[in-house]
């Protein structure tokens, strides 16, 4: 009799989506293998931060989407919040200013935090129609 295992289904499954989201990542200085990219973090005149990337280096005309993590590019956090989408310019530039972060399975906009920006937090920017993704951290 042949015993199913589903979870090490899911476990091979859950391998490959680190595997692929590890691909790309950038150092800890704010730069990636992939592009050139930077992150900045921006303080708004009122009490809530905001975020400024700035990517060159991308895939021309091509559509990014930017996730929040907590972690590190090489151990990201499960959960993370959707920052917004970036268009890169025929010489694969974008960015992008946003003091707000898309949280949750419905995308339940929340204003970003300090704690969100500060220490072990990455931004990874996923191409819309596949492709290396990159990461970087937030200084």
């Amino acid at each position: 009799m042949i015993t199913k295992r589903p979870w090490r289904i899911a476990l091979v499954g859950a391998a490959a989506t680190l595997a692929l989201l590890g691909a790309a990542c950038g150092s800890e200085d704010g730069t990636a293998s992939t592009g050139t990219p930077t992150v900045s973090v921006a303080r708004g005149e009122g009490a809530v931060p905001s975020l400024e990337i700035d990517a060159t280096g991308l895939q021309a005309d091509a559509e990014y989407l930017a996730r929040l993590h907590a972690g590190t590019c090489e151990a990201e956090g499960a959960s993370g919040g959707t920052l917004g989408t970036l268009t890169a310019d025929e010489d694969g530039t974008a960015s992008l200013s946003t003091s707000t972060v898309l949280v949750g399975a419905a995308g339940a906009p929340a204003d970003l935090t300090d704690e969100m920006l500060e220490g072990d937090h990455v931004v990874r920017l996923l191409p819309v129609a596949g492709g290396d993704t990159v990461c970087v951290a937030v200084p």
